[in-house]
């Protein structure tokens, strides 16, 4: 009778969720071999009947995502472990925007994913020195801003547009939120060589750090879609904006019912594809959240084919207002 013996294994080039489905299918395929669980990560806790060398052997390289991207075991070690508990839901979300922010610096691609909006554009994203992963990379020209105003950018990345916000106006309170550390330290970074004194960046993947109706802007700009929850941040968009505060979405939405199988295709989730809403299902979220208006801009149409059938999409903003009170 075979003695199995518990592992838990951890990898390394774990991108986005196509990765960690190449994981599972690896896995799946060796010999005398039982995944028991994986986390967002791709770190796996498996049964088997060979020794930690083998495996390491099995596992030593493979494709993940695609052609260019490959996965390696770091670490394989017994564990008593089963199951993974207190996993983190946007790990993977920072692992993949970490590893985008190192490409680009690196000066390889301006793009989270194979299929991230980045791609489809003819922008050069190259240009600054503060990249942007963004739907729009122009979001800065577009916002109504007035002088003196707070603004946020959830989401913020780089904080590329903050830094074009504060080349035009002046006196504004701009406040980056980002759950990714390395883009913060990238936006401190830069904050630092302007010397900015008017910025404050924040870790964090809410807005438990920014005061009740004491923001006049919140935008974000391709970071709506990658939301887990978005009916509780739209709630909490709300309850920080003053009264006449607006909310302004930059991302891209759908025209039609996508299928499941699509929203649940790991390629799609990492680009923030799966996550698209229509126009109708935001403004019926965004009034739930206490929202009393919406208005729409579309930027441009595009099409998604996905065996063989094309689904419609486009780029657009969507400004979302908070009315004043009625006294």
């Amino acid at each position: 009778m075979q003695t199995l013996v518990t592992y838990l294994a951890r990898f390394d080039g774990v991108s986005c969720e196509g990765c960690v489905t190449a994981i599972k299918r690896k896995i799946g395929e060796m010999e005398s071999t039982t995944l028991l669980d994986t986390d967002i990560q791709g770190s796996s806790i498996l049964s088997s009947a060979f020794d930690a060398e083998r495996i390491s052997d099995e596992l030593s390289s493979f494709q993940g995502c695609c052609e260019s991207c490959q996965i390696k075991i770091d670490t394989i070690e017994e564990t008593k472990l089963t199951k993974f508990e207190n996993v983190d839901s946007y790990a993977l979300i920072k692992t993949q925007y970490k590893t985008a922010l190192d490409r680009a610096i690196n000066g390889i691609e301006v793009a989270c994913s194979e299929h991230c909006v980045c791609k489809t554009t003819d922008v050069d994203r190259f240009k600054d020195e503060t990249p942007s992963f963004a739907t729009l990379y122009n979001l800065a020209e577009l916002l109504e801003i007035s002088d003196g105003m707070t603004v946020v950018d959830f989401g913020c990345g780089t904080g590329h547009d903050l830094f074009e916000l504060n080349k035009k106006h002046s006196g504004l309170n701009l406040i980056g939120v980002d759950v990714t550390d390395s883009m913060i330290a990238f936006a401190q970074e830069m904050n630092d060589k302007i010397g900015g004194k008017n910025f404050s960046f924040i870790v964090g993947r809410d807005f438990r750090e920014v005061e009740d109706e004491s923001v006049d802007l919140v935008y974000l700009n391709n970071v709506f879609n990658i939301i887990l929850d978005k009916s509780k941040f739209l709630k909490d968009a709300f309850q920080v904006l003053k009264a006449g505060g607006k909310l302004i979405i930059a991302d891209e939405f759908t025209e039609e019912a996508i299928p499941d199988k699509l929203k649940n295709d790991p390629e799609f989730q990492c680009g923030g594809i799966a996550g698209a809403l229509s126009v109708h299902s935001l403004r019926q979220m965004s009034k739930s959240a206490g929202f009393s208006n919406l208005k729409t801009s579309k930027v441009r149409d595009y099409q998604i084919s996905y065996e063989g059938i094309d689904y419609n999409f486009q780029t657009g903003v969507v400004s979302i207002y908070k009315m004043n009170k009625i006294h």
